[in-house]
């Protein structure tokens, strides 16, 4: 990671048993050239390759997910939800945590499907989210933790990070919202959580 140097923070996530690096400690780090670079590139839409002539369709998605994020009173939630399949086994991810901003959060919620979704073996990932990504570039202190997530998409054929307007992530936002309002830290399928979400 050339150039990049700091001290390590204890990260506030409240989930003592998440899946992957997601509760992991997150490090103050100082700029780079190379940093400001990669960042730049990512903004607001990730489309990285691998892949040669037989580079799968844009539509030929192996997964499909749409992320948010939920902070109120210095607790978060990120929901994440598997779309275009059946509510019987659409997987749900849920997790809570405490006092990370909302620009980490919703990073939070987009490793955690790409991390679910390198660890289940899809190679060609489409993830939407409702995100402030964009001012990435002044919020340095993430930029180890985005480095991981960078580190995550070299474990992909194609994956695509977009963003999706509000009115059109609504059933992620409410899931967000459960995993705030609950405590939560779960991988489900929607149809168990989908009662929660409607009394939250």
């Amino acid at each position: 990671m050339g150039g990049i140097t700091g001290s390590r923070v204890g990260a506030s996530g409240a989930c003592s048993a998440g899946w992957g690096s997601v509760g992991r400690d997150v490090g103050l780090v100082e700029t780079a050239p190379a940093a400001v670079l990669l960042l730049d590139s990512w903004v607001p839409h990730i489309d990285i390759s691998k892949a040669g002539n037989g580079h799968p369709p844009r539509d030929g998605w192996d997964i499909h997910f749409k992320v948010d994020a939920s902070i109120k009173d210095g607790e978060d939630g990120i929901g994440a939800l598997q779309c275009d399949v059946d509510d019987e086994i659409a997987v749900v991810l849920l997790q809570f945590f405490k006092g990370v901003s909302v620009l980490k959060a919703e990073l939070l919620a987009i490793h955690s499907a790409m991390n679910f979704a390198s660890q289940a073996g899809y190679v060609v990932v489409l993830i939407e989210s409702y995100s402030a990504c964009k001012e990435l570039p002044y919020a340095w202190g993430l930029i180890q933790f985005f480095y991981e997530c960078l580190s995550l998409f070299s474990k992909f054929v194609c994956c695509s990070v977009v963003f999706v307007p509000r009115s059109k992530n609504s059933v992620a936002n409410s899931l967000a919202r459960c995993a705030r309002v609950l405590r939560c830290c779960k991988r489900t399928i929607l149809r168990e959580v989908g009662p929660l979400v409607t009394t939250t």
